[in-house]
């Protein structure tokens, strides 16, 4: 049997499934889990254009029995030695770096013959790259990036760093991302259009099942939905809490309720305090029209020889307007 990267064992690796095989898998894995959509994903994250199915090898991990330290997906691209694990996230989770540092060690792990480190001769590792595709409620910017050193105590010297790419793949986001990939943008729209019925009170189950009538009907994601049928809805449940998710998206509908109204309400307020402002603008410049014109009525009193005391009695002059008068002439 050959071995490559000096201690992996090809035939077993080519051999072995890793692939998760639970009943109901998520709906997100069930979409890739096919070495045509690995391909496809591959090409549109690294922006490359391999077409030889041939050269991804599927090594998603899962414990069959106790389920823990599993990975949404992962693939090897031989070609390119490359290492590409993935994990879909509807809830933000700051230790995608620690997790992904334990899913590559189990990787490598399988990936190798047995007491392979322990031989004298250097293992030549395929390179690991680290995804997160996101789909929650949070607002987020399209693109961001978390990293292990992140982790440690600030001022200590960190011997090891983990770099993971998190995409926002709700709809509306990453356009040029999405647009390289069928499977990726027909999810985002499937959920999308889940959301949008849930938020305007369709129950989940009612909603799923409109929205994979209406993806069929629009030619999105139509031969998995129509294989998939009711199962969908299974699957979701293990993609999301779904009674969570639910509850946000209609407590998000309400709050966009309210701001529209509270919206409106701000109009409103802004055209009646200007029209109040008008009003009170006029009130108060013809206030002010009549104060310059009675100064300049006692300045011309004065200048033709009356006298302040005169000013004050005949024409009431106030003090003050005594001094604003004199002052200016």
């Amino acid at each position: 049997m050959s071995e490559n990267m000096n201690g992996v064992s090809a035939g077993n690796a080519a051999d072995k499934t890793y692939a998760n095989t639970k009943y109901k898998d998520t709906f997100f894995r069930y979409l890739f889990k096919e070495k045509a959509g690995m391909l496809e994903l591959y090409n549109a994250l690294f922006d490359d254009c391999l077409t030889d199915e041939s050269e991804i090898e599927d090594c998603t991990i899962e414990d069959v029995f106790t389920r823990q330290m599993k990975n949404d997906l992962a693939f090897r691209v031989r070609k390119k030695r490359v290492i590409v694990l993935t994990e879909h996230q509807s809830t933000l989770n700051e230790n995608m770096p620690l997790r992904f540092l334990m899913y590559l060690g189990r990787t490598y792990n399988q990936m190798m013959t047995t007491n392979a480190v322990y031989k004298e001769r250097r293992i030549e590792l395929d390179a690991p790259e680290f995804v997160v595709f996101y789909n929650g409620d949070r607002n987020q910017k399209e693109y961001w990036e978390m990293h292990l050193s992140d982790a440690f105590p600030e001022g200590a010297e960190v011997n090891i760093d983990l770099k993971v790419k998190v995409y926002n793949i709700n709809y509306g986001k990453n356009s040029k991302l999405l647009q390289q990939t069928k499977l990726l943008s027909g999810y985002s729209y499937f959920v999308d259009k889940i959301k949008y019925l849930c938020k305007n009170g369709s129950e989940l189950k009612e909603a799923i099942d409109i929205a994979v009538r209406e993806c069929i009907k629009e030619g999105v994601l139509t031969d998995q939905l129509t294989y998939l049928g009711s199962e969908v809805v299974g699957m979701f449940a293990t993609e999301f809490n779904m009674d969570e998710a639910v509850k946000v998206w209609k407590e998000e509908a309400r709050e966009e309720g309210l701001e529209e109204g509270r919206e409106e309400g701000r109009k409103q307020g802004i055209e009646e305090g200007i029209k109040e402002g008008i009003k009170e603008g006029i009130k108060e410049g013809r206030k002010e029209g009549q104060s310059e014109g009675r100064l300049g009525i006692i300045k011309d009193y004065l200048k033709n020889g009356g006298t302040v005391e005169q000013a004050r009695k005949l024409l009431k002059a106030t003090e003050e307007e005594i001094q604003k008068a004199t002052k200016e002439m």
